[in-house]
């Protein structure tokens, strides 16, 4: 059997200045007055399908972190993913198979139920998510390099390049160390320098190999957020173990904060609004494993209905975090794609049998100056929340397990997500 190659990386970079010096860097953000943020503008199935997704957004990311903290053989817990990238990964590979059968398993999981929807909305936000934010720089990109011996379908081809943008290209797969250099040369540069080594083998037998990447750097709102001078020392209770780490200290600020039963919540925005970190800290008396099986979408509802705008003072820790997820034990958990991940395949002329392998190399990282990350694509314990005083003061120490999104204001798009284990 021809195993038809996925190869997902998603990279998503965020960097927020202190100061407001000009930078020659082409992946700077302008340096200029922040442009007023506008809601993306989309079409009537396009909008239900961007509030369709959300759900997926939430399982994706913590199905990625269950099967972390299951893992014996990972002792490093710690998970952060691109669920807009898996979204679009996901899309482009139901474009492609020739099983409606397994195609609607698919579109069950992303929870849709417009395929053409979902074509659409990716090459909304494929054109429109780079310019929201003057003070933001983002790229988004597909490509699809094609063993030379098998030819796509027009088709595939034309949906492939009117709705996802992608690069096409036939090269020679049995020449492969040339062909692994300049593939991962392509990542690289794609990814601002971030993942140099994203795709670790090719075969001469593999079909196609497809891949996204998204790059994201932007200046916080707030251009004077975390000072350095403020930075301290403190115990971070990990997954594993207590360890010593410098946290940051934000200047008391208006913020939405929400409280849920188990969880409470901030928003720290970038550059005019149109993109925003999303923190979830879990109650203290929680365990990291409680943590994990209770923030669900209920969760995430109830600290949305819940969220005021407070005054709030958040401590976080610096860190950089990397790993790789291996896409596929998540959607076979799922049961969106069979153990085996065959498939057949009608994007090829004639139509291809083969196996799929999807996998995402992240990494994260965040300090004063701001925030890196790169992507390469049962409990029953309940607390009782304090009802929220919008004229108290809040103080958010994040010295235990918690959640992050990186997301877009108007289409929710979940550039990036995770969960911090250990330090």
């Amino acid at each position: 059997m021809n195993l038809f190659k996925f190869s997902f990386i998603s990279c998503c970079s965020v960097l927020c200045f202190l100061g407001s010096a000009c930078s020659s860097d082409s992946n700077e953000p302008a340096d200029s007055t922040p442009n007023k943020r506008v809601d993306i503008n989309l079409s009537e199935t396009s909008r239900g399908t961007s509030i369709e997704l959300l759900d997926f957004y939430t399982n994706f990311t913590n199905q990625a972190i269950e099967i972390n903290l299951n893992d014996v053989e990972k002792t490093n817990k710690n998970t952060v993913v691109s669920p807009l990238s898996a979204a679009m990964l996901l899309g482009m590979m139901s474009n492609g198979i020739d099983s409606e059968t397994e195609a609607k398993k698919i579109a069950l999981y992303l929870g849709i139920s417009d395929l053409e929807a979902v074509n659409e909305l990716s090459r909304t936000l494929l054109q429109s998510l780079p310019s929201v934010d003057n003070q933001s720089k983002i790229a988004l990109g597909n490509s699809i390099r094609v063993n030379k011996r098998f030819t796509l379908s027009d088709a595939f081809t034309s949906t492939m390049q009117k709705d996802y943008f992608s690069e096409i290209s036939y090269d020679d797969f049995s020449n492969q160390n040339a062909f692994l250099a300049a593939i991962n040369e392509w990542c690289n540069k794609q990814t601002g320098g971030l993942i140099p080594n994203a795709i670790k083998k090719v075969s001469a037998s593999d079909m196609a190999i497809l891949i996204n990447t998204m790059f994201f750097k932007s200046k916080w709102a707030n251009s004077a957020e975390f000072d350095p001078q403020n930075t301290k020392k403190g115990v971070f209770h990990g997954y594993n173990s207590d360890t010593n780490v410098d946290f940051m200290v934000s200047e008391r600020s208006k913020r939405l904060y929400g409280v849920s039963p188990n969880f409470s919540s901030c928003v720290m925005n970038f550059g005019n609004g149109a993109f925003s970190l999303y923190l979830v800290l879990p109650d203290e008396r929680m365990t990291p494993d409680n943590i994990a099986t209770l923030y669900n979408k209920e969760e995430a509802a109830l600290l949305s209905e819940s969220s005021q705008r407070c005054s709030v003072r958040i401590e976080i820790p610096k860190f950089k975090i990397t790993g790789n997820i291996d896409i596929n034990k998540i959607l076979e958990k799922a049961g969106a794609i069979p153990s085996s991940s065959s498939y057949s395949w009608s994007m090829f002329t004639p139509a291809e049998a083969g196996a799929i392998t999807m996998t995402q190399t992240t990494s994260f990282e965040i300090d004063e100056n701001g925030a890196t990350a790169a992507a390469v694509s049962d409990g029953e314990m309940s607390f009782t929340a304090e009802p929220i005083d919008p004229n108290k003061e809040y103080t958010m120490v994040f010295d235990r397990p918690f959640y992050f999104f990186i997301r877009e204001f108007s289409t929710g798009a979940c550039l990036l997500s995770g969960f911090i284990a250990d330090l």
